[in-house]
């Protein structure tokens, strides 16, 4: 008696007949230190999007609230990949941090100079990535994308845009009067889509509002009685990426 059933001996001699398959080896990423690669001019991540739109909101005075912003990308969380400079990213925007945290910790308070209501960064994946309540008392819930923010020939742009308004959609922490959104990197290609999509009579029906963020300090997509309310003001020109990104 070997004590082996007829399941185990079939399953022996199932694997005795297959072929030696060779190992796989997992791509070795050769990752610069420079964590300001983060602001590659091609590609815009997801920590970029949503702190872009959320200065946006604050220097444009299109809240009446605090605004929560959610990061959880891969460039703070993967391990042995230098992170995205958060704090530097907002410090050199004229945004500085008002709580201290520990180490290398961004999350905490932060206030752009000359605004009333501050950013509060966390990361909690349950919470919609940008979250405030706008001038006309209804909470905007964003999702927000990564995206290139250069030309390009494949179909990439209608993947993200796809994506992020299906997390848009399916988003299950709303509140009855809040107003969703999908946040995506402007460029050519995201900017046709989302004139297109949002005519679609899905997107009329549903309200989902649908965003474009690009480097100069512009956001499309609100309708004109948010960005038309009185107490909006147009900032001061926001400068050309002219930051000095590299670390001495």
């Amino acid at each position: 008696m070997t004590g082996k059933s007829r399941r185990d001996e079939e399953d022996e001699d199932f694997d005795s007949g297959r072929p030696e398959w060779p190992a796989t080896r997992r791509k070795v990423e050769d990752h610069s230190p420079d964590p300001a690669d983060w602001m590659a001019p091609h590609h815009m991540s997801a920590t970029e999007t949503s702190l872009r739109l959320a200065r946006w909101l604050l220097a444009e005075k299109l809240v009446v609230s605090d605004i929560d912003v959610a990061l959880t990308g891969h460039e703070l969380t993967r391990r042995d990949v230098p992170c995205f400079p958060v704090e530097r990213f907002l410090a050199e925007r004229s945004v500085t941090r008002l709580d201290r945290g520990e180490g290398d910790d961004w999350r905490g308070r932060y206030l752009l100079h000359g605004a009333t209501h501050a950013l509060r960064l966390h990361s909690d994946r349950d919470e919609g990535d940008v979250v405030a309540t706008l001038g006309n008392g209804r909470r905007l819930v964003a999702q927000v994308s990564r995206g290139v923010v250069g030309e390009t020939r494949s179909s990439a742009e209608h993947k993200m845009l796809r994506g992020v308004i299906g997390r848009a959609v399916t988003f299950e922490h709303y509140e009855p009067s809040d107003w969703g959104a999908a946040v995506v990197p402007r460029n050519a290609r995201f900017r046709q889509l989302a004139a297109r999509w949002r005519r679609t009579e899905p997107m009329e029906r549903s309200g989902l509002l649908i965003l474009t963020v690009d480097r100069v300090g512009t956001v499309d997509g609100f309708p004109a009685e948010v960005t038309a309310q009185p107490f909006s003001r147009r900032p001061q020109p926001i400068q050309a990426e002219t930051d000095s990104w590299r670390l001495s």
